[in-house]
């Protein structure tokens, strides 16, 4: 079930939700595994490359309009 989650498949909610634990008992088993949550360097890396522009240029415009 844990590799459920780190693929992204299930989520975090439903799994404790599952097992009758709670977000605290979550954390410390994923890290007891090695289950990681999140995406991956490669993915991080693709994303920086292809949409870090879009990312800056959006988050310009939304404070600009915060500011007025």
């Amino acid at each position: 079930m844990l590799q459920l989650v780190c693929d992204g498949e299930l989520s975090t909610g439903k799994f404790v939700e599952l097992l009758g634990i709670t977000y605290h008992d979550f954390h410390p088993m994923r890290q007891e595994y090695g289950v990681e949550l999140g995406s991956s360097e490669e993915e991080m890396n693709y994303m920086s490359e292809n949409y870090s522009e879009q990312v800056r240029d959006s988050l310009r415009k939304s404070l600009r309009v915060n500011q007025e």
